[in-house]
């Protein structure tokens, strides 16, 4: 990722994390939870802070960096994001439906 910057920080014991990542202002950048705001620190550079991560390890975080295009949906009031290159993002309807339809098998089944 040239030109980013990322700090990840441990709040305490309890493996919470927090992130914010600094990318060149075209680049978008996406993780696996949402992110919580845009800062503008200079002119080429933007700060992307997430949200504070539930209980995990480190080694759980994903973060990525680039021109993305996401396309989203809720089930089961889970949200789902499948993201790819701009010349790419019709693909990745097949693995949003595939992800809706397997966590509405999941739930139905496990409840």
């Amino acid at each position: 990722m040239p030109g980013a910057r990322s700090v990840l920080r441990r709040t305490g014991v309890q493996g919470h994390l927090r992130r914010r990542i600094e990318i060149d202002r075209g680049d978008v950048a996406i993780s696996n939870d949402g992110s919580l705001r845009h800062a503008r620190p200079g002119a080429t550079q933007h700060t992307v802070r997430f949200s504070t991560s539930p209980k995990m390890s480190s080694y759980l975080v994903a973060m990525a960096v680039g021109d993305f295009q996401c396309l989203e949906a809720v089930t089961d009031s889970v949200p789902i994001r499948s993201c790819a290159t701009p010349d790419k993002k019709n693909l990745g309807r097949i693995a949003l439906e595939s992800a809706q339809a397997v966590l509405a098998f999941t739930t139905a089944t496990t409840h």
